[in-house]
């Protein structure tokens, strides 16, 4: 959500002359007053604001209290799947994913 690393945005603004570019993948509203607040201060001090797409960029701008056009979108890197069917036989888009899980002690 745009309210993920806000503790530490704050924290690397206050380090001089360092620029810092917030990345925002999804536009979640927060109902915290307090989360709101800090998400207003730090986002009027990035070098840049990204988004993912126009709808992220928009909503996160007006929670943020942003003016327009402030957000820089650039859209993720992964290519629209053409549609059709794969080697296996099975309709695309096939999503997956790998992971692992490991005990936390």
């Amino acid at each position: 959500t745009p309210y993920a690393a806000l503790h530490a945005t704050a924290a690397a603004l206050l380090v001089p002359r360092l620029r810092v570019v917030a990345v925002e993948h999804s536009a979640l509203p927060n109902l915290s007053r307090a989360a709101r607040w800090l998400k207003r201060m730090t986002s009027r001090r990035l070098a840049a604001h990204i988004a993912v797409s126009e709808y992220t960029a928009r909503k996160v701008a007006a929670d943020a209290g942003l003016p327009s056009g402030r957000m820089i979108v650039v859209p993720n890197g992964v290519p629209e799947p053409a549609g059709g069917t794969t080697e296996l036989g099975l309709r695309r888009p096939v999503v997956g994913a790998v992971g692992r899980k490991d005990r936390v002690a």
